[in-house]
């Protein structure tokens, strides 16, 4: 059944070739300024209309839990209320984005492996 709102949908592929590409743009757009602080990954599992939100955190204080339910809130809107989203929240001494393959990470904290300029790493 085609889209009268002008949403894309996984039912009409004529407006969103590609329905993952979509809703990880709509949570992208969903974190912005609200990624919890002590954020390690935030990935998306997708299957149509079911959508799986994957945070990794070192801590979980109260303030990431309301970020993370403002989060999920601000995707269900930005989506017109299409999705069914669930979460898991893990709490872990590091990031791990070895899970399954389905898994679309939109996030990666850096960490101290990362930083540019230090003798470990320095080009």
């Amino acid at each position: 059944m085609p889209s009268t709102d002008g949403m894309p949908r996984p039912d009409d592929l004529a407006r969103a070739p590609l329905w993952e590409l979509y809703v990880n743009v709509q949570l992208v757009q969903a974190s912005l300024a609200r990624l919890p602080v002590h954020l390690l990954a935030l990935g998306v599992e997708i299957d149509r209309l079911e959508v799986v939100l994957r945070f990794q955190l070192s801590e979980l204080a109260d303030t990431d839990l309301e970020d993370i339910e403002e989060i999920q809130q601000d995707l269900d809107e930005l989506t017109g209320f299409l999705l069914e989203i669930d979460r898991v929240v893990e709490v872990q001494t590091e990031r791990d984005i070895s899970g399954p393959a389905n898994i679309w990470w939109v996030y990666l904290d850096r960490g101290s492996d990362a930083e540019v300029g230090t003798e470990d790493n320095a080009p």
